[in-house]
């Protein structure tokens, strides 16, 4: 019995990033089935290939930001990732409203990335411990606005 490889779209604009990125993915299992630049290549790419999942960087020419939005609307059924240097809570937070399943940090262990991705696969969230303080208050803050209304 075959397993299926999980397919990823990898958009960042630094080369080296996404070669190093592609080298620990495909080590672990996980196919890269394209790379991307911009905003507007990383949806064109989505649409096209059709991944199981997309790790976008935050701030790539175009925002990965908007190209997380129109990933979820135009590939439902691709997992988003945001792979980014920014800690910025609201960066997270405008993050999870795209429609990303994760957020990790480019500083973090790299051999934890593979990790990460499948568990997002699976249907379990990846953020990083010491960002979950803002996210815990943003559900907090919407469930008492939902419960005062």
């Amino acid at each position: 019995m075959s397993r299926r490889v999980p397919t990823i779209l990898l958009a960042d604009d630094h080369p080296l990033l996404r070669l190093s990125v592609r080298e620990e993915l495909e080590a672990a299992g996980f196919a890269v089935c394209a790379e991307a630049e911009t905003a507007a290549e990383a949806v064109e790419a989505a649409i096209r290939e059709r991944p199981n999942l997309s790790i976008l960087d935050i701030s790539m020419p175009g925002g990965g930001l908007n190209a997380a939005a129109e990933i979820s609307r135009r590939v439902p059924d691709t997992r988003i990732v945001m792979l980014t240097a920014s800690v910025n809570e609201a960066h997270l937070l405008e993050a999870v409203r795209s429609g990303a399943s994760g957020y990790l940090l480019k500083d973090d262990d790299p051999t934890r990335l593979p990790i990460a991705l499948r568990d997002v696969l699976n249907g379990i969230p990846a953020f990083p411990r010491r960002l979950s303080v803002g996210l815990v208050a943003a559900a907090r803050s919407a469930l008492s606005a939902v419960a005062s209304a």
